[in-house]
């Protein structure tokens, strides 16, 4: 009786520690693939929104990246390590059977299973090779069935315009018919082919050991050679399972390597450097109740806001910012720090930048002072109960405060990896605060020319100076966040109109809402049921052209941007709407610099400036008065061209 206790206790006692490890090494596999996936999602995405826009999308479809993004790390989150994991099983399921087969059998098994095994190894060789460009073929056109929906879905107005539903429908139906002969070629033919001759292969090698064994029963005994036909039945039975399990671990390893592609994507130049640091704009948040007690005195027009009766800020020059006050006698140095000690953002703006705007005052130093000094008293109300008043700074640095100068020397530029320039040599200034009209035929580089002054493109040759200072020794994000872009083609973000205008929540809705009215919208705006928490849907596709061109205008004029670009801002709209973006233009924007490619040469006659590009060079440059009276130019040529057209 006491054996068999032993006995049962001793099963229970290895069931319960196997039970334990499996537990152990399910969960740590679990962890490992979880590990694998974040660090490979995160790499991914960062790698692709660094990615340069000529080198890499251009070149990329979209169906590629989304089937990367979505089918192979899908494969990669859900079954790589029940797939690797369960090859390492196949294959100690397998040698280990036959380590003991051929331990205990007479050498002549041995022998004569050499040619068996090579043979067979052969041929799942040949099986791989085979399946792995197969795999290749299938995720390759499920990515051109990817790429001609996401077309259609971006364009359906386009597609059904022009009647290519019968073109696109069979495009489609190719490309999910070239995956489908990729898959149902390795599911249906190359693994029949593989496991018909394994079987019939493996059957004769059963064979011979079982001869061999019935010619030395004697020396093996009827036991042993039984537990060495059943492991070989056994392993039989199994080699369909099998393979179905290594070809798919093959086929994680083949997701794994195409992901992995994407980790080593060329890069855009760095988004930060220190040598910017004084040149960054900066939007602080702090609490009113946490801010410094501050006053504020007037004298003939000067504004100065003070700390403890010393002044900490002052108003400019021109009376629409406050910047820090002189060192007084006593040796007191102001810090923007001062106005909220617990706020460390302040501190990393430094003390050269300047407050451009305090909440909804913006434009005027007394208003901005005005501002700053109001207690947390003057807010209570009941909205305040739920969220305490906040002040919400825009410090502007002072490289561009005084207005932006633009300087293009010799520029070259190009697209990737083409040969062939696209700008060649362009050279023209713009002083703060003018207005230039950049003109030109099609193809002659004027969208090419504001891709390089954001370094979307990267100069070749020659360099872009602003306010002295060269944009390639700048972040890219320190040049990108002082310009601003107003694009051909609207771009709109899935969400809410104050999402839209003011994508990192940086300022109030008083601001939000005059940028709104400056651009025309605030009729629009309020004639929705939610006002600016209306949703815009996918790329605008609920809101008009022109409506989608004004909001863009709107962000614009939220930003104030010191330097403005405009890529043909008005070709597509209906007159009336190019009325009221004209007027936002010259309106909304009374510091900034601008730059607007003109495909309709009315918007830019009341310009300061027009630059004439012809094939990647400046033909003709200066005021546009000057321009279009010169001889047998070709601004005068176009001009003309317009009026009988």
């Amino acid at each position: 009786m006491f054996p068999q206790v032993l006995t049962s206790l001793a099963i229970f006692f290895w069931l319960f520690c196997g039970t334990i490890i499996f537990i152990i090494g399910w969960q740590s596999g679990e962890q490992f693939s979880l590990r694998i996936s974040v660090q490979i999602h995160d790499q991914i995405m960062h790698r692709l929104l660094h990615a340069p826009i000529d080198r890499f999308f251009d070149k990329h479809p979209v169906g590629r990246i989304m089937n990367r993004l979505t089918t192979d790390l899908a494969t990669i989150d859900l079954s790589l390590f029940v797939k690797l994991s369960g090859s390492v099983m196949v294959f100690f399921a397998t040698i280990i059977p036959l380590m003991y087969i051929h331990a205990i059998m007479p050498w002549i098994v041995t022998f004569l299973a050499l040619p068996f095994y090579y043979v067979v190894s052969k041929m799942y060789l040949r099986y791989q090779n085979a399946i792995v460009p197969l795999r290749y073929c299938m995720t390759t056109a499920a990515s051109h069935s990817n790429s001609c929906l996401s077309d259609v879905m971006a364009n359906s107005v386009v597609v059904r315009g022009f009647g290519e539903e019968e073109r696109l429908t069979s495009l489609f139906a190719a490309a999910t018919d070239d995956a489908m002969r990729a898959m149902l070629t390795d599911e249906r033919l190359l693994k029949r082919w593989l496991m018909n001759r394994v079987t019939y292969l493996w059957s004769f090698f059963n064979a011979t050991v079982y001869v061999v064994g019935l010619f030395n029963a004697a020396t093996l005994g009827a036991g042993t050679l039984g537990i060495c036909l059943t492991n070989l039945l056994m392993l039989e039975t199994m080699l369909e399972p099998n393979l179905e399990l290594m070809a798919g671990a093959l086929f994680e390893l083949i997701a794994l390597a195409r992901v992995h592609e994407y980790a080593g994507i060329v890069q855009e130049r760095a988004m930060r450097v220190p040598e910017d640091e004084d040149l960054r704009n900066h939007s602080v948040r702090y609490l009113r109740k946490k801010a410094s007690a501050l006053a504020m005195r007037e004298s003939d027009g000067f504004v100065e806001v003070l700390k403890d009766g010393r002044p900490l800020l002052q108003s400019s020059p021109d009376g629409r910012v406050l910047m820090l006050a002189p060192v007084d006698k006593t040796g007191y140095m102001p810090h923007l720090q001062d106005l909220c000690p617990s706020t460390s953002e302040l501190a990393v703006a430094g003390d050269f930048h300047r407050i451009c705007a305090a909440n909804d005052a913006t434009g005027s130093a007394k208003a901005i002072a005005e501002e700053l000094c109001k207690t947390a008293k003057s807010f209570m109300s009941a909205s305040s109960l739920s969220k305490p008043p906040e002040v919400v700074l825009d410090l502007q640095s002072s490289w561009l405060a005084e207005g932006t100068r633009l300087e293009v020397q010799n520029l070259r530029a190009g697209y990737a990896d083409m040969p062939q320039d696209v700008l060649k040599g362009v050279n023209f200034t713009v002083e703060p605060r003018m207005k230039v009209g950049i003109v030109g035929t099609t193809g002659c580089g004027k969208s090419s020319l504001l891709l390089a002054l954001l370094r979307i493109i990267e100069p070749r040759a020659g360099r872009v100076v602003i306010n002295g200072v060269d944009t390639r020794d700048i972040g890219l994000a320190t040049l990108r966040s002082s310009l601003g872009l107003v694009p051909q083609d609207p771009m709109m973000f899935s969400g809410t109109i104050r999402h839209n205008l003011d994508p990192f929540n940086q300022y109030t809705d008083g601001r939000i809402k005059q940028a709104v009215r400056t651009a025309h919208m605030e009729d629009f705006v309020q004639s929705l049921p939610l006002g600016l928490d209306h949703r815009i849907a996918d790329e605008g596709s609920n809101l008009s052209f022109g409506q989608r061109q004004l909001l863009c205008l709107a962000r614009m004029v939220l930003r104030q941007p010191p330097l403005l670009l405009l890529d043909e801002a008005t070709s597509a709209i209906d007159p009336h709407t190019q009325e009221s973006v004209q007027d936002t233009i010259f309106s909304a924007f009374p510091s900034s610099t601008m730059l607007a490619v003109a495909h309709r040469l009315e918007t830019i006659m009341q310009f300061d400036q027009v630059v004439v590009l012809d094939q990647g060079i400046v033909a003709e440059e200066g005021s546009v008065k000057d321009v279009a009276a010169k001889q047998n130019g070709l601004f005068q040529k176009m001009l003309k061209a317009k009026t009988k057209w």
